[in-house]
């Protein structure tokens, strides 16, 4: 999924519209935020980049952190574990891997986490409630969720200007 189709995607909720920040290129994160609590999607590569996996970072309104990998990964790039020392009290990540290695659903994802987390939910309960172990079933879960929230499989976003996307993770 591109960058411009998530940030529609993400600003069509009510809820979620207000503390959604935006998607970003790894080397393009903001030096500050306007608010919290903040929703914001992120490539793990920079602007100069394709694009590579989205990831997704939730700041509450005490500048309590989450990093949410689809793959249960700590953040790697430099870029986005500056952006958390910087902006966070404290902070943490999803430590469950959930997705396919070879499926493209990244994106789906993490706009799933923050719809979730702007609705209330824990990354705990996001996780544990909604999710198997098998990441086959997850990935069929979340085109599931996704179709029934977006009414499409996948959405898309016809924009004349370059974005970044997610590719199939190399392994």
């Amino acid at each position: 999924m591109d960058g411009f189709t998530l940030d529609a995607l993400m600003r069509r909720d009510r809820h979620v519209a207000p503390l959604f920040e935006g998607v970003f290129a790894a080397d393009t994160l903001p030096r500050r935020l306007h608010k919290c609590p903040a929703l914001l999607i992120c490539n793990t590569d920079p602007i100069s980049k394709p694009g590579t996996h989205w990831v997704a970072f939730f700041i509450d309104k005490h500048g309590v952190g989450e990093y949410w990998d689809s793959y249960g990964m700590p953040p790697i790039v430099s870029h986005h574990k500056n952006f958390l020392k910087r902006l966070c009290k404290k902070w943490t990540y999803n430590h469950t891997s959930l997705q396919a290695i070879d499926s493209k659903v990244c994106g789906e994802y993490c706009l799933l986490y923050l719809i979730h987390r702007a609705h209330g939910y824990t990354l705990h309960s996001f996780v544990h409630k909604l999710f198997t172990s098998n990441p086959l079933k997850n990935d069929e879960i979340v085109r599931t969720l996704f179709k029934r929230m977006f009414g499409k499989k996948r959405a898309c976003v016809i924009d004349q200007r370059k974005t970044q996307t997610c590719c199939e993770r190399n392994r």
